[in-house]
């Protein structure tokens, strides 16, 4: 808790936005592990909404994610805008079919992996078996990043990773690391300033 209030005192949030970016986290059922400025698990029929500073010109966005019809949707909202950011597909529910990547649950967290001085989002889905998948949007090139204007064209999916097991973890200096298997193995995906590079 001191942590998190000392972090967000850094980064200039305010209380309420403190508490309203970890009401949503149930922690028995992270699939990330990290020091996150704003976190929450989804629950089915809710809207959760976590705040914070995605463009670094002092104004908090709130990030939505919610199931409507069936499907899953991520927003950012700023002012009186709206940019939809496009989820994987396989990160929606196959009610019809039951195959492929069935996600039970979904992990939403913000966190500057990119080392820009400007926080990410983060989505992890896990299928309830053996497969986590983590989608990283953010701003998605240098120009966007030096221009920091939030709309589909400069901030989007940078990377979708995959591990073996139930958590990833996301260090400090933009490494995530995603286990796999039974005998301590990893994948390892570092932030070049360009892509993450992975490897076992």
């Amino acid at each position: 808790m001191f942590r998190q209030h000392l972090v967000a005192y850094l980064d200039g949030l305010r209380r309420w936005d403190i508490d309203a970016n970890v009401r949503w986290m149930n922690p028995e059922r992270a699939l990330m592990k990290g020091n996150f400025l704003a976190e929450g698990i989804y629950t089915y029929g809710t809207t959760m909404k976590l705040h914070a500073d995605l463009d670094g010109d002092g104004n908090q966005e709130e990030i939505e994610f919610e199931s409507r019809h069936g499907g899953f949707t991520l927003i950012v909202k700023r002012f009186d805008e709206t940019i939809q950011l496009e989820l994987p597909a396989d990160f929606q529910t196959d009610y019809e079919n039951r195959r492929g990547f069935d996600p039970k649950t979904h992990h939403v967290a913000i966190k500057d992996v990119t080392n820009d001085g400007l926080p990410e989002i983060l989505v992890a889905a896990h299928d309830g078996g053996i497969v986590l998948k983590v989608a990283v949007y953010g701003f998605n090139s240098p120009t966007a990043r030096a221009e920091r204007t939030l709309d589909t064209k400069s901030f989007s999916l940078l990377r979708l990773l995959e591990g073996g097991q139930l958590q990833a973890n996301v260090h400090e200096g933009g490494t995530i690391v995603l286990p796999y298997g039974t005998a301590g193995l990893a994948w390892i995906c570092k932030w070049n300033g360009k892509d993450f590079d992975c490897c076992d």
